[in-house]
């Protein structure tokens, strides 16, 4: 069945790549955008319902003096009944903790799609160095879901989710996809490999324990180069050691850089590099890691982190090298990947494999579709 689905996003004025990737897997659907802000001239083919317009502004202002409580709510409660919505879905569970009233009077089922940070309970705030979610941040999880069933992204989310005490049985897993860009794996002609790093700069992807090790393995005999494509708390600090270190020519540090230039640098490069951690000042993981799945979708080899839902895409030595920060074996690794020409080529296509038979787009939209269907004929069972 054909089901209207509305969703509500903070923002669609985003850089992150999911964005887009979640709405094309729900393209068999007619979507409805719930949201504060949109770029000019994009989604122009989905309804949109815009909530930052001025009436909006002013009443909400109202709700905040309890002259005319929980307007939003309402205003998108109505709309939901007018559109004749069947399903909706909201992005991010700090959003949806904020529409708890909308959540509670809808008569449709409601799902909850968390992401990574939005379940990281203890997750501190990296400028202000306090807890950012509410102290009772997790009990309000378990209490919305009464109302709600969740979409967690890897089965590290959902262990995130299982830890509030919600019943697993709320709780579904769906992946996301990528589309392929290259069909056939990268044959190596050259003894030097062009390492590539692309994602913020922050501790939970941990850009300064790369530094460190790539140039180790330069003192070691490394030939190839290192790019770091990003932005973030740590620029600086990278910025520095690359400009102390004697191999600061194999080293750029490019910045934020546009989604077609992130293209270009996989084009260019030969293996994909990001130690991910548990931060220690964030105590954030990687909840999933799609730069790992769009660096294979172009044949590269990963090397990440054996830590949040990384794993569930790296299998070691097999499609990538999971990397455990207490062995600091890192530099061996970049030295690993560079000399050893058949694990490569073996690696790189075993990526492209990965993308082709587990994480595709077509994948993702089916999983999208059996959930909806499974939490629409729930509710549609109830007495």
């Amino acid at each position: 069945m054909n089901y209207k689905i509305a969703i509500i996003y903070p923002s669609l004025i985003l850089k992150t790549f999911w964005v887009k990737q979640l709405l094309t897997s729900l393209k068999s659907f007619d979507l409805v955008l719930i949201t504060g802000k949109v770029e000019k001239n994009k989604y122009r083919k989905y309804h949109k319902i815009i909530l930052n317009s001025f009436p909006l502004i002013f009443l909400k202002k109202l709700k905040d003096y309890k002259i005319f409580p929980n307007f939003l709510d309402r205003f998108i409660l109505l709309k939901l009944q007018k559109l004749n919505i069947d399903v909706l879905i909201v992005n991010f569970l700090t959003q949806a903790i904020n529409y708890d009233h909308l959540i509670a009077r809808v008569k449709i089922p409601v799902i909850v799609h968390v992401h990574g940070k939005d379940v990281t309970w203890d997750y501190v705030s990296p400028i202000t160095g306090n807890l950012h979610h509410n102290s009772n941040h997790k009990e309000k999880a378990r209490q919305l879901s009464e109302n709600v069933c969740f979409i967690a992204n890897s089965k590290y989310t959902e262990k995130k989710l299982l830890e509030a005490g919600i019943d697993n049985t709320k709780i579904h897993i769906k992946y996301f996809g990528m589309e392929l860009h290259r069909k056939m794996p990268i044959l190596r002609s050259k003894d030097s490999i062009n390492f590539l790093f692309l994602g913020r700069l922050i501790d939970t992807k941990d850009p300064v324990n790369l530094i460190k090790s790539f140039i180790k393995a330069k003192n070691a005999g490394l030939k190839g180069t290192l790019t770091i494509a990003g932005d973030g708390d740590l620029f600086q600090v990278c910025d520095e050691l690359i400009k102390k270190s004697k191999w600061k020519q194999d080293i750029s540090l490019l910045g934020w850089v546009t989604h077609s230039k992130a293209y270009d640098l996989y084009k260019s490069h030969q293996c994909f590099v990001l130690p991910n951690q548990k931060g220690p000042l964030t105590n954030q993981e990687e909840a999933f890691g799609v730069v790992f799945l769009e660096a294979m979708s172009f044949g590269l080899p990963v090397i990440g982190g054996d830590s949040g839902g990384v794993p569930e895409i790296i299998e070691h030595k097999v499609n990538g090298l999971l990397y455990n920060k207490t062995k600091d074996n890192l530099w061996e690794f970049l030295i690993e990947v560079e000399n050893d020409k058949k694990l490569f080529e073996v690696m790189s296509f075993n990526a492209i494999n990965t993308i082709k038979e587990e994480f595709s787009i077509k994948n993702e939209a089916a999983r999208m579709k059996e959930i909806i269907n499974l939490v629409r004929k729930k509710s549609d069972d109830l007495p």
